[in-house]
């Protein structure tokens, strides 16, 4: 029972995986385009009886397959009604933009949705992209202060969003 239990728990793994990198390719992110086959080979390998590989984006209620533009223009209405004047997509250099930044004060918020974190499989914890931060990086170099905005952390947050937002903009001043 222990080994079909771990087999499913497996297979379900690499289902939600297969199905999560098709849904990027759908989206936008042509790099995924890359990874699928092998991600399908992969997945055939280990569980040569499944008959076909799946396909077919999430279920549209998890919370995980919010999409970055909403999420977004959410966050950002909420920082207007609190008060915060800001920019959307501010061009902090030639091939840097800041998704909601204050160019005066040299402060943004950076609003990450699923596709720019990975998750850990073992653990469930996200952890964000190695470009994302770089990115930080490179613009707390600049001089920037900045904060970023979850897609976990607004979820979970629906009561609070605003007490969440001014936590931030408190923490980059």
């Amino acid at each position: 029972a222990a080994l079909a239990y771990c087999r499913w728990k497996d297979e379900r793994t690499f289902l939600d995986l297969g199905a999560s990198v098709q849904a990027d390719t759908d989206l936008h992110h042509h790099h995924c385009r890359i990874y699928l086959p092998f991600v399908q080979s992969y997945v055939r390998q280990q569980f040569p009886d499944l008959d076909a590989f799946p396909c077919a984006p999430p279920s549209a209620n998890e919370v995980f397959w919010t999409t970055r533009k909403p999420l977004r223009s959410d966050v950002s209405s909420l920082l207007a009604d609190l008060g915060w004047h800001h920019d959307t997509d501010h061009r902090a250099r030639d091939d840097l933009f800041l998704d909601l930044a204050d160019p005066d004060a040299m402060c943004a918020l950076e609003v990450f949705s699923p596709r720019e974190y990975f998750r850990d499989l073992a653990t469930g914890q996200w952890f964000l992209d190695g470009f994302r931060r770089f990115k930080i990086r490179l613009l707390e170099q600049m001089g920037w202060r900045i904060a970023h905005v979850a897609f976990f952390d607004w979820e979970q947050h629906k009561d609070q969003r605003r007490s969440l937002l001014r936590g931030l903009l408190r923490d980059i001043g």
